[in-house]
């Protein structure tokens, strides 16, 4: 009896994973959940290093060369990525100081109140500090791009 009991526990929990092949829902669940391209290179690193302690050495060779690859291309994109909101963030931070400057001047000639004044001077602290923060995840992501490459910045 509990034989029969496992045949049917096992029957159901295979009917529950089945999929059909062609499923498109199934396709992009699985692309958008499998891996993105630093999952992928951390899987490769550990099949790598799980084929050097196998003994398999070219193979883990060549995974190592995949994961190099998958953290260059992942570093780059995200560096581009940075790149972009560089700029944008670079105009706002302008325009924002712009309008405090107009703000100010407004003000000193009586045409807005105080609370305009102030507004302005937090937007263009807020957008500073936004800007200040981009540049940094550009200078990490330089460095992430350097050590994926295998590059000394400073020697």
């Amino acid at each position: 009896m509990p034989f029969i009991a496992l045949l049917l526990l096992l029957a159901a929990l295979m009917s529950s994973c089945a999929t059909t092949p062609g499923s498109p829902s199934d396709e992009t669940a699985h692309k958008n959940t499998l891996h993105d391209n630093k999952s992928r290179a951390m899987y490769s690193y550990s099949r790598a290093r799980l084929a050097g302690l196998e003994g398999d050495y070219p193979a883990a060779l060549n995974l190592m060369r995949d994961a190099v690859a998958l953290d260059v291309k992942r570093t780059c994109s995200e560096l581009a990525k940075v790149e972009e909101q560089q700029k944008s963030s670079f105009e706002a931070a302008k325009s924002a100081t712009e309008n405090r400057e107009l703000n100010v001047r407004a003000y000193q000639e009586e045409l807005v109140e105080t609370k305009d004044v102030i507004e302005a001077q937090i937007m263009e602290a807020l957008l500073s500090a936004q800007y200040q923060q981009v540049l940094y995840s550009h200078v990490e992501a330089v460095a992430k791009l350097d050590m994926a490459t295998g590059v000394e910045p400073w020697r």
